[in-house]
C-alpha cells in the first residue's frame, strides 16, 4: 500500500519504542503492517467488515472502553473531518494516552 512520506515519516519516528498503540478508525487496517508494536484497532461497527479483517472493537472516538494512560500513542489517519463531537472524540484521546504519549 501506498503511503505519503509524511505519513510514513510520522508512522515510523513515532513508533519507536513503543509497547501498545491504538489505531483509532482503523478502517480495514491497511496500516497493520506498520506498526512495530502491539497495537489495537478500533472503528464504527459497518457493512464493510463483514467479508475483511475487522477492527479489534468496535465502539465510538467519543467514549473509548478502555482505562486512562493507557497508550504510548494512537494514531487517526483520515478520521478527524468525520467526527461529529469533535471535543468530546480529542477528550478520550487525551484521556487513554499516557502522559508521555503521543497523538
Amino acid at each position: 500500500m501506498a503511503r505519503h512520506w509524511l505519513t510514513n515519516y510520522l508512522t515510523e519516528h513515532y513508533l519507536l519504542n513503543k509497547k501498545l498503540a491504538l489505531d483509532l478508525g482503523c478502517g480495514l487496517r491497511l496500516y497493520d503492517k506498520f506498526f512495530k508494536c502491539k497495537h489495537i484497532g478500533i472503528d464504527l461497527p459497518s457493512e464493510k467488515f463483514l467479508n475483511s479483517k475487522s477492527p479489534d472493537i468496535f465502539s465510538s472516538g467519543t467514549a473509548l472502553p478502555f482505562n486512562n494512560d493507557t497508550f504510548d500513542l494512537i494514531t487517526c489517519y483520515s478520521v478527524v473531518p468525520y467526527v461529529e463531537k469533535i471535543d468530546d472524540f480529542f477528550n478520550e484521546m487525551f484521556r487513554v494516552t499516557k502522559s508521555k504519549g503521543i497523538i
